[in-house]
Parts: structure tokens; C-alpha cells; sequence
């Protein structure tokens, strides 16, 4: 296994880019690193951008983009990092985008973008079944993963719960903020070269497949 193996997940709410990468990230050994759990850390652990990002939970407000920011790159510098990582919920705006493409150029490094493309519609099918753990907050699916007890956690047995904006109407908007802020980076990547879209209308090992055989193409995973 090469030790380049740093990816970026992108893709709307319900497009499963977060447990893809969370599947890849094991496959590949290295950090899955989403920026809930990331700014959640940085708050437990009392790092400079943690105190600062602290105040604005509190308050209910948006964590500035310069404070997730800076929460992102500590992250990228921990040790764990050095064999590469899968980010999740990150970058989701140009800012960022430079941002990362700073760091990753001082650090001489380069990576790697996975576009999920589904329907809107497919998207209000998956998002309208989901159900979520309230103690780890793990995913399942009524249709495509129910666990195994109903209306269980099959990890830690924790409640099942259905999130208040998983209804059409609120999918849609959701929909349309992601193209209108996060999706000009799949325009950002495109133009470097370092994006390749995936076909994620599918079942999960499905799409796992598919994503699989393109990393190992590019000989940087053993299958």
C-alpha cells in the first residue's frame, strides 16, 4: 500500500458520502475525518480553535469559516494523517477549498475527489427512511439498512431516531443549498484535474465497488 492516499468526499445530503467514506477510510487504514466529529473534538479537547468555536455553539450560531478553518488543518496535522485521510463535510466552500490547497501544497501533497451524483428524487427516498442512532449517531435505512432490532442501534443499542428535516419539501431545500454553495467545488476540483464523479444510485456494496476499483486503478489500495 503507497502512502498517498488522501481523498475528499463530496456530494448533496443523502448522497451516502459519508459512509462511503467512512468504508473507504477503513479499507485504506487511514483517518475518516468528518467536521462535526472534528469541531466536536476541538471543543472537548480545548485546542485554540476549539475555545473559539466554543462561544459560537454555545450561542446556537454558525462556527465562523476562518475558525473551521483553522479546526480543519489542526486536525490534518495530527500524526494519524501521515499515511493520508478521507475528509468528509470538508471543504464545503471555495474559501476552504483554498485553504486546503495551501496546506496541502506546503506540505507538497496532493489529492483526490469523489463527486456521489443522485437524483433529487432517489435523494428524498433514502433521506425519507433514514433513521439515526442518538447515542453514536451511526445511519441506518428502513429499506436499504434496517438494524437488525427495530428501532435499536446494532453497535451500541442505542434509540433509533428520525431527523425532523428528513421530509421532502425540507430535502429539497436542502438540495438546492448544496448546489448553490458546496457545488462550485466540483467545479474548483474539476478544473485541477482531481475530481472523478461517481454513480452513487445504487446499493451500498454497489457503489463501495465502484469507488474500490477506481482507487485501486490509480494503485494505491491492494484489492
Amino acid at each position: 500500500m503507497k502512502h498517498n492516499n488522501r481523498y475528499i468526499f463530496l456530494g448533496p445530503p443523502g448522497s451516502g458520502k459519508g459512509t462511503q467514506a467512512k468504508i473507504i477510510a477503513g479499507n485504506l487504514s487511514v483517518p475518516h475525518i468528518d467536521m462535526g466529529s472534528t469541531i466536536r473534538a476541538a471543543i472537548k479537547n480545548g485546542t485554540e480553535a476549539g475555545l473559539k468555536a466554543k462561544a459560537y455553539v454555545e450561542a446556537g450560531q454558525l462556527v465562523p469559516a476562518d475558525i473551521v478553518i483553522a479546526m480543519a488543518l489542526e486536525r490534518l496535522k495530527e500524526s494519524d494523517t501521515k499515511n493520508g485521510f478521507v475528509l468528509d463535510g470538508y471543504p464545503r466552500s471555495i474559501e476552504q477549498a483554498e485553504a486546503l490547497e495551501k496546506f496541502l501544497t506546503e506540505k507538497k501533497m496532493g489529492i483526490k475527489v469523489f463527486n456521489l451524483q443522485v437524483p433529487v428524487e432517489k435523494i428524498i427516498a433514502r433521506l425519507g427512511n433514514r433513521l439515526l442512532c442518538s447515542k453514536c449517531s451511526a445511519v441506518y435505512n428502513r429499506l436499504t439498512k434496517p438494524p437488525k432490532v427495530e428501532g435499536k442501534c446494532d453497535e451500541c443499542k442505542g434509540d433509533l431516531y428520525v431527523r425532523a428535516d428528513d421530509n421532502p419539501e425540507t430535502i429539497r431545500n436542502r438540495f438546492r443549498t448544496y448546489e448553490e454553495e458546496t457545488a462550485p467545488l466540483i467545479g474548483f476540483y474539476s478544473k485541477q484535474g482531481n475530481l472523478v464523479d461517481v454513480n452513487a444510485d445504487g446499493e451500498i456494496d454497489q457503489i463501495t465497488g465502484n469507488i474500490v476499483s477506481i482507487v485501486s486503478k490509480r494503485h494505491e489500495i491492494e484489492v
